[in-house]
């Protein structure tokens, strides 16, 4: 028998049962533009003091040459978390070219050519020409301006003694295997994410506005701010609507999280199914690859998702593969923007919420998503991001039932995380949690004060073009964080890291002097590499 959400939280407010909920694993990645201070995307190569894209830990390259992604180990404190990230900043900001800033906004600055935005390299090895290669597909299949777009991505891997724990949370789960159990553990949670988390578009999203460059076709929707500017007048997350990440193309996969075997079964076959309009591009162009395949995904990464279920995969070694072999080790919630007024994109308040959200998600009763509840959650997830400030807004809350208001069912939500807010403050000996949930709380009773509403304000009263704001915005943090002191001992770790880095990645291109490109892509995408 299944325990209910009130069962399940009484248990784990009981005596020191709180302490099974703490200490989980929090890791960032955090996305940048490096734009010059006349303010376009810089054209220079991702500077050489950063280490190698290919192989670095902390600071490699998302798409584009100019789009640095910040990747912080995972860590039990929050604090610790957000610590690293802000070293990787100073350090960064400390080499950066001298001409150069990083973009602190999902949306990206004023781009007036595709060919402005370089494509990311990776050096000589076979794995960085593949890597090389997936990339050149993706601005063949959806242009290079959706890949400019910067997110921050929140890892979570619930504690080790958790797992005590969690058949008393969960009696009624059938399988006993400890693989077994954590797989439905996440998937789980992953499912309740899809459901609600609409909830972090209206809290979080704070990328109501683009540069009119970003949008030079399709700007109807929106309302135009001075000469070169565009607005969803109620949207929060642009980057998460259909003119970011929610690509037509992309509908026709049919992928769920009701199981891992479905989930990776799924990811496979797009990764074999050939798609009529990527037939039409072509493998080849000149002689040069464009394409690992002309199939509905290249590779896994392709799929885009708000929430995605990770393994630890060894090096050359896919995702699915090691998903396959070894289960699920953390979920990566996918959903967040980089927020405009904080000099690192995220503050500790939104990392707190995120771990209490997850949890949350973690112990409501969590279903298989059918087909027709699957495009609820759509409707929902594009409503909140184009949309989610209008008055009276409803959103879809059950199949077949009639609408809720959002502000009704965000505070329904809200409400419900009490609890959990209190008894990760109780394991901590803190009340940080309680304090964070309390100013999202706060902020629904005044939505004017929600990160996109202040944004598309200040945009406004500030009389200047969106990528002026943005530039000047980016122009403050980089002066805050350069007051900031980079501690010595961490700016000799990341010259240690980033000269490693380097190394191996001239170890990679000599083994790939004797072993075939084309022999590698093929090998890869059909398991695991050679090294």
């Amino acid at each position: 028998m299944s325990l209910t959400f009130e069962e399940k939280i009484k248990l784990l407010t009981t005596g020191k049962n709180s302490r099974f909920i703490s200490k989980g694993l929090k890791g960032l990645e955090k996305e940048s533009l490096r734009i010059t201070q006349s303010g376009s995307i810089s054209r220079l190569p991702h500077p050489s003091k950063w280490g190698s894209a290919l192989t670095n830990p902390h600071i490699t390259t998302d798409y584009s040459e100019a789009l640095p992604e910040f990747i912080t180990p995972p860590f039990e404190n929050t604090d610790k978390t957000l610590d690293f990230l802000k070293d990787i900043h100073n350090f960064a900001l400390s080499t950066i070219p001298q001409d150069e800033v990083l973009w602190n906004n999902s949306m990206p600055c004023q781009i007036n050519d595709d060919k402005d935005i370089p494509i990311a390299e990776y050096g000589k090895s076979n794995a960085g020409r593949m890597r090389h290669i997936y990339r050149l597909g993706l601005d063949y299949r959806y242009g290079r301006r959706m890949q400019a777009i910067a997110g921050i991505h929140f890892n979570y891997s619930l504690p080790e003694r958790f797992w005590e724990f969690e058949k008393e949370l969960f009696p009624a789960r059938e399988n006993n295997s400890g693989n077994l159990r954590r797989n439905s553990t996440y998937l789980s949670m992953a499912r309740n994410y899809l459901r609600f988390g609409w909830l972090i578009l209206l809290l979080f999203g704070s990328s109501p506005a683009c540069c009119k460059s970003y949008l030079p076709q399709r700007s109807s929707r929106f309302k135009a701010i001075m000469e070169n500017s565009l607005v969803a007048p109620y949207g929060t997350s642009l980057r998460m609507s259909d003119v970011g990440y929610k690509n037509k193309n992309q509908s026709h996969l049919k992928i769920n999280l009701n199981s891992l075997e479905q989930y990776i079964d799924a990811l496979i076959t797009a990764m074999k199914t050939p798609y009529p309009e990527y037939e039409a591009i072509g493998i080849y162009e000149e002689n040069k690859q464009i394409q690992l395949s002309a199939n509905l995904l290249q590779i896994e990464n392709e799929y885009y998702s708000s929430i995605r279920p990770k393994g630890t995969a060894l090096e050359g070694q896919r995702p699915s593969v090691s998903l396959q072999k070894n289960g699920i080790d953390y979920i990566e919630m996918r959903g967040l923007d980089v927020n405009p007024f904080n000099a690192f994109g995220i503050d500790e308040d939104c990392m707190l919420f995120c771990e209490i959200f997850l949890i949350y998600c973690l112990l409501e009763n969590s279903p298989p998503i059918s087909e027709t509840e699957h495009e609820v959650l759509e409707y929902n997830d594009l409503s909140v991001a184009l949309r989610g400030r209008q008055p009276n807004l409803a959103l879809i809350k059950n199949t077949g039932e009639r609408k809720i208001s959002i502000i009704d069912w965000s505070n329904y939500l809200l409400r419900k995380m009490i609890p959990i807010g209190e008894a990760l403050d109780s394991s901590y000996q803190t009340k940080k949690y309680s304090q964070a949930l309390q100013n999202q709380m706060n902020l629904l009773k005044n939505p004017d004060l929600l990160p996109s509403a202040r944004f598309h304000q200040l945009l406004v009263d500030s009389h200047q073009e969106y990528q002026d704001f943005n530039f000047d915005l980016a122009n403050q943090h980089a002066e805050q964080i350069s007051k900031d002191y980079l501690r010595l001992n961490k700016t000799s770790y990341f010259e240690s890291v980033n000269s490693q880095s380097q190394k191996k990645q001239s170890q990679l291109e000599a083994e790939s002097e004797y072993y075939d490109l084309d022999d590698y892509i093929k090998t890869y995408l059909s398991g695991e590499t050679e090294k």
